[in-house]
């Protein structure tokens, strides 16, 4: 509802629909272009399923990959406003392959989730962990525990982001079968992974894009490219995997701008990628004003 924030410029200023109205816009989005927040007011609801989800994990072979491709093309026609999944290429050392691991969230009784995760389970998976789980451990818990071993620090990492406008199963089958070749030349590789985050249209969309600085609320994925660097001279050969692959992506998802979630992306694709063009001239003129020195440009910064 509102945010105390010290400015690049100096002040310290509350910033809300009423108060700084355009700063407020502006840091609903592109907040760390502008200072650093001190204090921020909430309005908060009502636990959703009091605080219950349903949460699902599946491994999938190779050799299922375009059964499940085409079962998520046919989900995201209708995908239900509670159900948000991804979907990661991944190489897995317990079966020496690759495989496709999909991590599921539903809001709500715990059988209609089931019911939603049922095209998942008609595909037979070669694992499955389907369970209730409360809110304050689902993100250490769920895609069977990965958060420990993604967020170890210390570890140098590359990440490149693409949003995809057009889920094209073809497309993503190609992606899919580059990946694995990789993982089988490349075995230093095999600490990457694709991931693509399927969330809500219809939710993502009932806030207006012009509403916020936020942008890219009609995407039909988030994706990312992770690569973690445990020997030295890996970035440069991760680096060509990666561009080659997002290049691939970019072609088959309607997305020749190359335009990205802002912490998704690498650093190269530009502001007009990360913020948009149409919210880049109202969010240039804002840093002028509030961080005319430019001392907010540490992360994919916006230029005054």
């Amino acid at each position: 509802m509102s945010v105390n924030i010290v400015t690049g410029s100096g002040e310290i200023v509350e910033a809300s629909a009423k108060r700084n109205s355009d700063l407020f816009w502006a840091v609903r989005g592109a907040g760390a272009n502008f200072g650093i927040v001190t204090s921020a007011t909430y309005k908060i609801h009502d636990l959703t399923n009091d605080g219950q989800a349903l949460v699902a994990d599946y491994l999938f072979k190779a050799s299922q990959n375009i059964t499940l491709f085409e079962t998520i093309s046919s989900l995201l026609q209708d995908q239900p406003d509670k159900f948000s999944f991804i979907k990661v290429f991944q190489w897995s050392a317990d079966y020496e392959a690759p495989v496709i691991m999909i991590s599921s969230i539903y809001y709500g009784p715990e059988e209609v989730g089931r019911a939603a995760n049922q095209p998942f389970l008609d595909i037979e998976p070669l694992v499955q962990d389907v369970r209730v789980l409360p809110w304050n451990r689902i993100i250490k818990e769920n895609r069977f525990g990965a958060d420990a071993f993604g967020c170890v620090k210390g570890n140098k990492q590359a990440m490149y982001g693409l949003n995809l406008y057009a889920y094209d199963v073809r497309t993503v089958t190609d992606l899919f079968d580059y990946y694995s070749n990789m993982y089988q030349e490349e075995p230093d590789m095999r600490l990457g992974m694709f991931a693509f985050e399927f969330n809500p249209k219809r939710v993502v969309t009932g806030i207006p894009n012009a509403a916020t600085a936020f942008p890219y609320r009609h995407a039909t994925a988030y994706s990312f490219q992770s690569f973690t660097l445990l020997g030295d001279g890996l970035e440069s050969l991760a680096n060509s995997y990666a561009l080659a692959a997002r290049q691939k992506l970019a072609g088959g998802s309607n997305n020749p701008e190359l335009e990205t979630y802002v912490n998704y992306a690498h650093g190269d694709e530009g502001q007009d990628a990360w913020y948009t063009k149409g919210k880049m001239e109202r969010l240039s003129a804002l840093k002028t004003r509030w961080d005319p020195k430019g001392l907010f440009n540490f992360f994919n910064g916006i230029l005054g």
